[in-house]
């Protein structure tokens, strides 16, 4: 958690045992020996003048006794995230009972509970008594900035060749970021004669997906460097859709920044998602089950209607101009820290 240390060697142990032994994960990150050592190292750094700590995750204030208020600003509790993501699977009862726990002490430890989604903070109120006056909803940022103005991302969208339809996937988690049914959505776009082709960016797939003729793979493309942020902002701006059919997600903060582009998301309303993305909107979104023939039809819709297309480009981008920016989210987040000083 940031520069709090972790590098205790009996906790280490216990990690490493639980599983070898017990075939289960242990989350050391939930320790409470752990989150005692940070509450101490937190009250040996904290400058005296602070008037308000905060943290980007509740963690830090589980254990943390000084008596100044204290934020934080996550995308999860503990509740939504057992069996949900990867990491948090097959664990043993004593991380589950540790996590529920150290998550109770944190929330109601702490000042404010701000939350990515409304899905985060619903978990909050419903799994650990939380009051709805001390839990927020400020949604996160892009984190790009752009100088596009609506005319600027009508007309990029009116010059977009409309003969291929161009899909991107851009995640590094290829089965939870539903990679397998983009290249189902792509296949079947194909089959009813929209000539579309598939951009993968930040995983490599596999050979059997590399192979297809209607798939493109980049990759990794490091952004830091000139050369790679031009080639991703080619892609993106050749773009017609991001596609990510995710099984489990927070609040991906790659949604915002394709709206920051004008690009329209397809993708499920799972998790955080839907604090997100509006349907019809700046995007639309599925059940994670419903087959790539009910994904298709959306896309095919505004593909195959231009003038929608363009309307929604431009909807989505109003919606990182107004809504899914960091300077909009930072003033809301500074209201709520000027409200407990």
């Amino acid at each position: 958690m940031g520069n709090l240390s972790q590098l205790n060697p009996l906790h280490q142990k216990i990690k490493r045992n639980y599983y070898s032994l017990l075939g289960k994960k242990y989350l050391i990150e939930r320790n409470p020996g752990v989150l005692k050592l940070w509450a101490s190292q937190i009250r040996k750094e904290t400058d005296t003048r602070s008037q308000v700590l905060v943290a980007y995750s509740s963690q830090p204030f589980a254990k943390l006794d000084i008596a100044r208020p204290k934020v934080f600003w996550a995308d999860a509790v503990f509740a939504n995230m057992v069996d949900y993501y990867e990491v948090y699977s097959n664990l043993c009862q004593e991380s589950i009972k540790d996590g529920n726990r150290m998550e109770y002490e944190a929330i109601h430890n702490a000042s404010i509970a701000v939350y990515s989604s409304e899905w985060a903070a619903k978990a909050a109120i419903e799994h650990y008594n939380v009051p709805d006056g001390k839990v927020k909803v400020i949604p996160y940022g892009a984190n790009i900035n752009v100088d596009y103005t609506d005319n600027d991302i009508a007309e990029r969208a009116k010059n977009k060749p409309f003969d291929v339809c161009n899909l991107l996937f851009l995640g590094v988690e290829w089965e939870r970021k539903g990679g397998d049914k983009a290249v189902a959505i792509a296949r079947e776009l194909n089959q009813r004669g929209i000539k579309t082709i598939l951009s993968i960016v930040g995983v490599n797939p596999g050979e059997e997906i590399e192979q297809l003729d209607f798939v493109k793979v980049y990759g990794f493309i490091n952004k830091s460097e000139e050369k790679g942020l031009q080639l991703l902002n080619q892609i993106i701006s050749d773009s017609h859709f991001l596609v990510l059919p995710t099984r489990a997600d927070c609040t991906p903060i790659v949604y915002n920044e394709m709206n920051a582009h004008g690009i329209p998301v397809i993708t499920t309303n799972e998790g955080g998602i839907p604090s997100v993305i509006h349907d019809g909107v700046n995007g639309f979104m599925f059940s994670k089950d419903e087959d790539a023939e009910e994904f298709s039809n959306a896309i095919e819709e505004l593909f195959s209607h231009k003038e929608k297309y363009i309307e929604l480009s431009r909807s989505a981008f109003n919606e990182y101009l107004t809504r899914l920016n960091w300077k909009t989210s930072i003033a809301k987040f500074r209201k709520i820290l000027k409200e407990v000083i």
